[in-house]
């Protein structure tokens, strides 16, 4: 067993909880990403050392208005491929990327007083430039809104139809946590 003391993870820590509640950006995810990863080697080592080693999960709080997709994605493919369970809780938002964050949990718990948003994947890209580049951008949102939809219809019973509908009306899809709870994005309200 090693004792290098990881930068977010404390070994010594066992309520296992982190926060992402910045905007979504390298920096914001790196954090949450470093702590799942640093808490899976722990596992790992205890795992291997104790047997019939019980993995403990580890509690990420999602309050994010959201941010950068690209980002956000990271973290998804991260809380999908850890050994250890991650459970995401929302007290109070879970919106953009936030949204397919949180829904990415193994088990989702929101408050009741928790408001979720769903919209179309916003286009960073200049607004002016050549027809070939337009056209390389447009491709390129249609790829991330793609993978961008997939992961809540994954983790969700809302149908394609309905998030196609909320793209088509140009506008942002507000919902409560027993909506959520509906749709199959949350696990239980407390």
């Amino acid at each position: 067993m090693t004792s290098r003391k990881n930068r977010y993870f404390d070994r010594e820590d066992q309520f296992r909880s982190i926060v992402l509640s910045n905007d979504i950006d390298n920096e914001s995810v790196e954090e949450v990403i470093q702590f799942i990863l640093d808490a899976n080697e722990y596992d790992d080592e205890q795992e291997s050392a104790i047997k019939e080693f019980e993995r403990k999960p580890i509690k990420l709080v999602v309050n994010s208005f959201g941010g950068v997709i690209y980002d956000g994605f990271a973290l998804v493919s991260v809380i999908k491929t850890s050994k250890t369970p991650i459970h995401t809780y929302c007290y109070g938002y879970a919106m953009s990327m936030g949204l397919p964050i949180f829904a990415a949990g193994w088990n989702r718990i929101a408050s009741k007083y928790a408001t979720f948003m769903y919209h179309e994947a916003l286009n960073s890209y200049p607004q002016f430039d050549k027809l070939s580049i337009i056209k390389d951008d447009l491709d390129e949102c249609n790829r991330i809104m793609k993978q961008y939809d997939e992961i809540l219809l994954l983790n969700s019973t809302v149908s394609q139809k309905q998030l196609d509908d909320v793209k088509k009306s140009r506008r942002d899809w507000y919902f409560t946590a027993e909506e959520a709870l509906k749709y199959g994005i949350v696990d239980e309200i407390i």
